[in-house]
């Protein structure tokens, strides 16, 4: 009976923290510029949001905002959020699917030396292919 208790506030506690997917959608607008409409980057230099965990979102908010984590854009960015905010951007980003990383096994493992087209997510598009972004 203790355990079905425990449960039972465990699930509540929870569930109060949980975000609103709407309004952290409508709050989102401002973030797209940088992470990408839907929360797919268009940029190696921005992360994709879309499909991360909202616990992990919800908590470099609250690093950004607290000044733990140091990013000028960033800390600006999360300075006025409220910690409701800051809970239903992260229910937004994280009921997103997640960008398509390409199949090893069909996709080349790094861009070609040509400049690429476009970018989505985490890859480069080079001439129609997705190819993985080389790190720093």
């Amino acid at each position: 009976m203790k355990y079905v208790v425990a449960i039972a506030i465990l699930s509540a506690a929870l569930a109060a923290n949980a975000g609103d997917v709407a309004a952290g959608k409508a709050r989102s607008m401002i973030c797209t510029s940088c992470h990408g409409a839907n929360g797919i980057s268009s940029s190696p230099m921005f992360p994709s949001l879309a499909g991360k965990k909202a616990e992990y979102l919800s908590q470099q908010l609250r690093d950004f905002k607290s000044g733990s984590r140091q990013n000028p854009s960033m800390s600006a960015m999360a300075a006025p959020l409220t910690p409701e905010d800051i809970e239903n951007l992260a229910a937004y980003f994280s009921s997103l699917p997640a960008p398509i990383k390409p199949d090893s096994k069909t996709e080349p493992k790094a861009c070609p030396q040509s400049k690429p087209s476009t970018a989505s997510g985490d890859f480069l598009q080079v001439q129609g292919k997705n190819c993985a972004v080389e790190s720093p």
